[in-house]
C-alpha cells in the first residue's frame, strides 16, 4: 500500500468527511472512494462507516489509525533529514503554548530560532493545557510548553523536559496590605474572596489551595489572565495564579502584588513525543527555548536582587 493512499486515508479520518477530504487534496471524490476501497480490499475489512453527511472508523479501521500516522510522520522526518543532508535545511515546526508563555516568551524564542535556522517554518498554536497536550499525543503538535500537572495523570508516555518553577502570586486591590505587608500567608487567603484561573489551566492553583487547606470564597473565575486582573479591579476580590500569567495581563502598577509564604508554584517544560524521533528542526527549537528561558530566569534573578 502507497504512501499516497495512507495520506487519503488520514484526511478523511481529519475531514470526517469524502467530499471534505477530496477538495483537500484537491482530488476528485471518485479518486478518494478508489483509494478506500483499494485499502479495505487489501486489508479484508471495512474502514469506515458511511452516514449521511460524515463518515467515521470502524473498530477495525481505529485500530490501524495510530500506525498509519506513525507510518506518515516517520515518512515526514525522512524527508526532512534528506533535505538537512543535501544542505537545504527545509520544513516546520509546530510548537504549542499557553497564552502566558505566547505573551511573555514567543518572541524571545522566535528571535533565537530564526537566527539558527532560518529556513524552517514554525507554526505556533495557542491553547489551554489539555488541548496542548492531546495535540502533541496525536502529533498534530511537535512539541508544547505546558505545567508538569497537565500530564500527571497520563497513561500515554510523553517526554518532559523541565523549564522554569513559575511562583503563584496574589494580585490584590491597592488599598488591601497584609499583616507582613510584604507577602500573604494561607491563612490570609482563607479569609479572602478569591479569583481563579479557569480553561484548564488552574490545576496548580487547585492543588496548591488543598495542600494549604485554603477554603476561602470563591464566587468569581476567568479564563483569560487579563480577565483575572480586570476583576481584581473591578472590585470582585483577588487573583491567586502563577506570576507568568498574571504579569502577562500588563502592568499592574494601580494594584498589589504579593508572593504567598509559604510559596507555591507550576513547573513549567516541554513535551514531546518520544526524542528518538523527533526532527532535526524541533530538536534545534528545543534548545532554542531551554536557552531563551535560562536566560529569563537569570535576568528575572538579578532583577529581584
Amino acid at each position: 500500500m502507497s504512501l499516497y493512499t495512507y495520506r487519503v486515508f488520514h484526511t478523511i479520518v481529519q475531514c470526517k468527511s469524502f467530499a471534505r477530504a477530496a477538495g483537500q487534496l484537491h482530488l476528485t471524490p471518485s479518486a478518494i472512494s478508489h483509494a478506500v476501497s483499494d485499502m479495505e480490499e487489501e486489508f479484508g475489512f471495512p474502514l469506515f462507516i458511511r452516514e449521511k453527511k460524515n463518515v467515521t472508523l470502524t473498530e477495525n479501521g481505529a485500530q490501524i489509525y495510530s500506525y498509519i500516522q506513525d507510518i506518515l510522520y516517520t515518512s515526514d522526518l525522512l524527508e526532512k533529514r534528506i533535505s538537512q543532508i543535501n544542505g537545504s535545511q527545509r520544513g516546520s515546526v509546530r510548537l504549542g503554548l499557553i497564552d502566558s508563555t505566547a505573551i511573555q516568551w514567543l518572541e524571545g524564542i522566535m528571535n533565537a530560532f530564526r537566527a539558527k535556522s532560518p529556513n524552517i517554518e514554525v507554526i505556533v498554536r495557542e491553547n489551554t493545557y489539555h488541548s496542548l497536550v492531546g495535540a502533541v499525543i496525536n502529533r498534530g503538535l511537535d512539541l508544547a510548553i505546558v505545567s508538569h500537572s497537565s500530564i500527571r495523570s497520563l497513561t500515554v508516555p510523553l517526554q518532559f523536559i523541565p523549564l522554569y518553577e513559575d511562583r503563584l502570586i496574589c494580585v490584590s486591590p491597592k488599598e488591601y496590605v497584609p499583616r507582613n505587608r510584604n507577602f500573604i500567608t494561607p491563612e490570609e487567603l482563607d479569609k479572602l474572596e478569591l479569583i481563579l484561573p479557569l480553561g484548564g489551566n488552574e490545576s496548580d492553583v487547585e492543588q496548591y489551595l488543598a495542600a494549604q487547606n485554603i477554603q476561602g470564597i470563591c464566587r468569581s473565575s476567568a479564563i483569560t489572565n487579563s480577565s483575572l486582573v480586570s476583576m481584581v479591579r473591578s472590585g470582585f476580590g483577588h487573583a491567586v495564579d502563577a506570576s507568568l500569567s498574571l504579569y502577562s495581563a500588563g502592568k499592574l502598577d494601580d494594584l498589589n502584588v504579593y508572593p504567598i509564604v509559604p510559596s507555591g508554584s507550576r513547573t513549567l517544560g516541554i513535551i514531546t513525543q518520544d526524542p528518538k524521533f523527533l526532527a532535526p528542526a524541533v530538536n534545534d527549537m528545543i534548545i532554542c527555548i531551554q536557552e531563551f528561558v535560562n536566560h529569563y530566569t537569570s535576568y528575572k534573578l538579578k532583577s529581584v536582587q
